[in-house]
């Protein structure tokens, strides 16, 4: 028996790597390990700290467990012909290390969160492997904006945003206080950027959620702008109205289609709908000023599609001072916007 009456289990890495050690407090889960966790990455540093504040008291939330990890990222070695590459056995240092972050974790949440169910692991893989494989079966996987060790290249614009741009599940990324201030202040709002129509189906629902968890308002903001040049032709076709103001009020009456079938479900949060001329990236983290969370689409571009972030959820990533959520848009179509209401030379930014 561990200490603090955590029962020790033992799970091997898809991958084939070596056995990765892990402790659980409370029953065990059906559908595997992190079935319906919030899953946090650990490694010991003040950031990653921050980020299993906010997983911990996530989890609390959800009435969901919390499953902590922690990867060591260990090298392959190349096997017998036709076998496949292992990783090496960790060192005895290696291992001590890996249990005092991961008992170190657990006490924290237990602080932070009591009462929160707590499990644990530890990877052979690096962070995002790790982190990808747990995601299939988790309900969200939370991350630091940097980090130490296998998480050292959390920096936002590696793990972070490969996390953000492939995990099946929502991903959130919680960046640290700035240096000598204190935590934020709770604000009361959560900000979700939005096109309109169907294509907001699974990011307004999380949105939805997350501010009822909270007690919170929510705030679904769209941005756009026109090209810097427009073609005159444009100007001469009766079906065009470049009037800004028609515009936005077409674009707010298609985010308001969009929000429609959670009306009823939702009706004790609070809603505001923002439409802005403005380029939505800067946009969205100015209202992330004052929001306890912002949550944005991954939808990414041309042949690319699903390897990367868009240019708005990568700025996000990087400025909004606030915790960032990121959900894959599922769908190919063009994303909805001015140009889809009578505007086509309109070009919605996100």
């Amino acid at each position: 028996m561990a200490p603090g009456g955590r029962r020790t289990r033992a799970e091997r890495s898809d991958s084939g790597g070596e056995v990765m050690e892990g402790t659980r407090s409370g029953g065990e889960a059906e559908g595997g390990p992190t079935a319906g966790a919030v899953t946090v990455g650990v490694d010991g540093s003040p950031a990653s700290g921050h980020a299993l504040d906010w997983a911990a008291e996530e989890a609390r939330l959800r009435g969901a467990r919390l499953h902590v990890v922690h990867a060591l990222a260990l090298p392959l070695l190349a096997a017998a012909p036709f076998a496949g590459p292992r990783t090496l056995p960790p060192t005895e240092r290696m291992a001590e290390h890996a249990a005092e972050v991961v008992d170190g974790a657990l006490r924290r949440a237990a602080a932070v969160a009591p009462g929160v169910v707590t499990e644990s692991s530890v990877s052979p893989q690096s962070a995002s492997a790790a982190l990808l494989e747990l995601a299939e079966h988790s309900a969200l996987v939370v991350v630091g904006s940097r980090g130490l060790g296998a998480f050292a290249s959390m920096l936002v614009g590696s793990v972070s945003i490969r996390m953000a741009a492939h995990s099946p599940c929502p991903v959130v990324v919680v960046p640290p206080p700035p240096e000598g201030e204190p935590p934020r202040e709770r604000r009361g709002r959560v900000v979700a950027g939005v096109h309109g129509g169907e294509h907001d189906a699974d990011l307004l629902r999380f949105a939805y959620a997350e501010s009822r968890r909270r007690g919170a308002e929510l705030v679904l903001l769209h941005a756009w702008r026109l090209p810097v040049a427009v073609d005159p032709m444009m100007l001469a076709v009766p079906s065009i109205d470049m009037d800004p103001e028609v515009l936005t009020a077409r674009v707010r009456e298609y985010v308001e289609e969009g929000m429609e079938p959670f009306r009823a479900e939702f009706a004790d949060v609070p809603t505001e709908i923002r439409v802005e001329q403005a380029e939505a990236s800067r946009a969205l983290v100015e209202a992330a000023e004052q929001a306890d969370l912002l949550v944005v689409g991954s939808r990414a571009r041309g042949n690319l599609r699903g390897l990367v972030l868009g240019s708005v959820s990568q700025f996000a990533l990087r400025h909004a001072p606030c915790p960032v959520a990121v959900l894959r848009r599922h769908g190919d179509g063009p994303p909805p916007g001015p140009q889809r209401l009578g505007g086509a030379g309109a070009r919605p930014a996100g």
